[in-house]
């Protein structure tokens, strides 16, 4: 079942020796589905998925170090053009507290099952840094040890097909 939940992120900069607020009105589902509301026409659209071989779509594309999807506004003032980068995830988890967790100063949004692009709020923790950062290392180790065992040929015949695809679909993740 999804759940729609409300919130406003406001950003604050610098411009020409004055500080500007910008506000940004959100709609965000448990799903991982994000709406944002267009001014000039008065109603509330979905972020859709960027893809790399049609880059024209940029209001959420997969960061392309992390691989997080991310969401794009812009914001017009004086003329210039602002723009403001969040991470979906990020959203998810600030808007459902109570099925994440609080997310505090040095904490992040950890994906429990590894998959980046799955941001459903049951998918999502706050944990502390420290131990996120130590789950990519364990993560990114496991990596290392396949790709060595792959290029192996004597291994690669050892292994059967089916714990080949599995550990292919971990590995893509």
């Amino acid at each position: 079942m999804e759940e729609l939940r409300f919130i406003i992120l406001e950003r604050e900069r610098e411009i020409d020796g004055e500080r500007v607020t910008f506000t940004i009105p959100l709609t965000v589902s448990s799903t991982g589905r994000v709406w944002g509301y267009n001014t000039n026409t008065k109603e509330y659209h979905e972020f859709c998925t960027h893809h790399h071989a049609n880059p024209r779509v940029v209001n959420r594309r997969p960061n392309a170090t992390s691989r997080y999807m991310q969401v794009v506004f812009c914001r017009h003032y004086k003329g210039r053009v602002y723009y403001f980068f969040y991470a979906v995830h990020r959203l998810v988890a600030m808007a459902f507290p109570d099925i994440c967790g609080v997310l505090e100063a040095g904490y992040d949004v950890d994906h429990i099952n590894g998959i980046c692009d799955d941001n459903r709020a049951v998918n999502l923790r706050c944990i502390p840094a420290r131990e996120n950062r130590h789950n990519a290392e364990r993560e990114k180790k496991f990596r290392a040890a396949m790709e060595k065992h792959w290029s192996d040929p004597a291994y690669r015949r050892k292994i059967s097909e089916a714990r080949k695809k599995s550990w292919a679909a971990r590995v893509k993740s």
